[in-house]
């Protein structure tokens, strides 16, 4: 998706550049008009001409062999995004040796400033590290999945176990749920989040089943019922499909997808325009070149 950046700047011309502004600035105007008239009518076409492709369900993964593991509602398995780069696990050696030199200088010295910037030098390149790798991942998955489902995990309250918070930290859960969400209301797609006591992971994708309990050590789904035998994060994955396939057959998230581009729920930035602008409303309108001067 093309974004463009519009600047606004204080002119202030001769007598011989206002006569010449004036005899551009109308055509220019029109011009305009006809382009944005002609761009909004291709963008309805294609949304008349759009297909409702099956809902893609995501399952994020606290595990060693992948961070995201895509699967529609038939089972078909259609991504399976590696393990994330484990930036903070990798740099922690480095990370507490600097932390210890901050506390090892005087408060106040120029020395401990020094080794202050080091350290937040650390902790940024960490943090660009793994933000890198979620730009790559939810890049590729919006451009290859117009409908995703997402689940709505108690990370705050995974953190709270001191065996799996590094691990879920360094995944960058939540940042790669909030970048998939703006990432697919740029190409007016759709995002939906599962009720967060959903039990994807429980659930039997053949027959419904919800069993007990299920440990994090089970890495294969067992139904005792239909007997089906799969893999836990891809048999949670079609349990999400499945469920916006229930749920949000035919509606679009106004949240993070569709044609809806700002808090009014408009289509268009929510800025008044300036003097001399014209808006999406003005479309349409009767405007013609200026006669030269």
């Amino acid at each position: 998706m093309t974004r463009h950046t519009t600047f606004r700047y204080c002119l202030d011309p001769t007598v011989d550049q206002r006569a010449v502004l004036a005899r551009h600035a109308g055509a220019a105007r029109f011009a305009f008009n006809q382009c944005l008239r002609l761009h909004l009518q291709a963008r309805k076409q294609r949304r008349d001409e759009s297909v409702m492709v099956p809902w893609t369900g995501f399952d994020l993964i606290n595990g060693l062999n992948a961070l995201v593991v895509a699967a529609t509602s038939d089972g078909r398995e259609v991504a399976r995004v590696s393990a994330p780069p484990k930036a903070l696990a990798a740099g922690m050696n480095k990370q507490r040796r600097l932390a210890r030199a901050v506390t090892r200088k005087q408060k106040g010295s120029k020395n401990r400033r020094k080794a202050a910037a080091r350290l937040g030098r650390h902790h940024a390149r960490v943090r660009n590290i793994r933000q890198h790798f979620l730009h790559q991942v939810t890049g590729e998955l919006v451009k290859t999945h117009d409908r995703l489902v997402l689940e709505d995990l108690n990370v705050s309250g995974m953190l709270a176990n001191p065996r799996l918070a590094r691990s879920i930290s360094d995944a960058g859960w939540t940042e790669l749920a909030r970048l998939l969400a703006y990432k697919q209301a740029w190409r007016q797609g759709d995002v939906v989040v599962a009720d967060r006591w959903f039990a994807s992971s429980k659930s039997c994708s053949g027959c419904g089943t919800v069993r007990a309990s299920m440990g994090l050590d089970e890495r294969t789904y067992h139904c005792e019922t239909c007997t089906l035998i799969l893999d836990r994060d891809l048999n949670a994955a079609i349990n999400l499909a499945i469920w916006a396939e229930k749920d949000h057959a035919q509606v679009r998230d106004h949240q993070a997808g569709g044609p809806v581009t700002n808090a009014h729920r408009q289509e268009r930035s929510g800025r008044h325009p300036g003097d001399g602008e014209t808006s999406l409303d003005d479309v349409g309108t009767d405007a013609q070149p200026a006669p030269a001067a």
